[in-house]
């Protein structure tokens, strides 16, 4: 063989490998999806919050309130200390989803649902 053919064949092999190894690496991109604009996942521990009002557990408005009707800030505190760390935005969100239902549905009034929020964002 001579010369010529063999640097040929050497840069078709190193082209050939070169192509392989951009196709594993694309390959493994898509498999693990490296998408770094993802929203982070909530981290927090929600599953000791269950509770029997309903089944809806800890996001039962009247959890919130005392006997006396008063925001229960104890209550507030234990579901605070299991909030996601960093942006808790989706979990207020959904509280004044439910506390809006609560108000609709007679379970609480609109100034015990505002105080709860408050006690929430605070």
């Amino acid at each position: 063989m001579d010369e010529v053919t063999y640097n040929k064949i050497k840069k078709l092999r190193l082209t050939a490998i070169s192509g392989w190894i951009v196709a594993i690496i694309f390959g493994v991109l898509l498999v693990f999806n490296l998408d770094t604009d993802a929203p982070p996942t909530p981290t927090g521990d929600f599953s000791q919050m269950r509770g029997q009002a309903g089944g809806r557990g800890f996001m039962d408005a009247s959890n919130f309130l005392d006997s006396s009707g008063q925001v229960d800030y104890d209550a507030i505190a234990e579901i605070k200390a299991r909030m996601p760390s960093g942006d808790s935005s989706f979990f207020l969100e959904r509280m004044q989803e439910t506390l809006d239902q609560a108000v609709t549905s007679g379970e609480i009034t609109s100034s015990q649902a505002t105080a709860i929020y408050k006690a929430l964002e605070d």
